[in-house]
């Protein structure tokens, strides 16, 4: 179609007359997938959609969803009719959101300040190795097994902990002092924010912390 010669640069008229140029101008690494996947439905008679890139004439490799309809006749499939569309920012937008993940990811574990998440309840869901160690826990497994409260020496510093965070949503330099796993204080700065888990809409802490013992 001109839709697919804009996309690509080559004459429509190729993707007639040789009969393996879509094959022949899908990228090494996805060419593989792209053609077992559209080969097994249609032979199953079955409509399918494929991710791919493609090599255009000027080398470049474009992300693609194909839109295949299998036309059937006698119960046999005697034609296959694609739409292909560009999804290159799609792609790059992915790509770009996994690097984030990735990068944050990394600033998490290999922060020397200790970086943890945890429950209103007071059950953690989350914390690097330097939370951990200055806890002096041996695993994030065990620290799992603690709740929030049994890091505090008394119940009334974890709710006036509690009660600041609620009214403000956020504290930034709050001091407190913590109980390590040998019972020994743990005396800490703290940053932490109040942020609410979009599928649950359960309220969690976000915080990082600063041995000042």
């Amino acid at each position: 179609s001109k839709q697919a010669e804009d996309l690509f640069g080559y004459p429509a008229e190729r993707w007639i007359s040789e009969p393996t140029f879509w094959k022949d101008h899908i990228h090494p690494d996805d060419k593989e997938a792209a053609v077992t996947h559209c080969i097994k439905s249609t032979q199953a008679k079955k409509s399918h959609r494929i991710e791919y890139r493609m090599i255009s004439a000027n080398g470049n490799a474009i992300w693609v969803q194909d839109m295949v309809s299998v036309i059937i006749d006698n119960d046999e499939p005697v034609l296959l009719r694609g739409i292909i569309s560009n999804i290159g920012e799609r792609k790059e937008a992915e790509q770009n959101l996994v690097q984030s993940e990735l990068h944050y990811r990394n600033f998490f574990q290999q922060n020397l300040a200790g970086v943890y998440q945890s429950t209103l309840k007071g059950f953690i869901i989350n914390c690097n190795e330097a939370f951990i160690k200055m806890l002096r826990y041996n695993s994030f497994e065990e620290l799992m097994t603690t709740k929030v409260t049994d890091l505090y020496f008394s119940s009334d510093d974890r709710n006036e902990f509690l009660s600041r965070l609620r009214e403000h949503k956020k504290l930034y330099n709050y001091e407190s002092v913590l109980k390590r796993k040998d019972g020994t204080p743990l005396y800490i700065i703290e940053n932490i924010f109040l942020r609410t888990d979009p599928d649950t809409g359960e309220e969690f802490c976000d915080g990082v912390i600063i041995d000042i013992s």
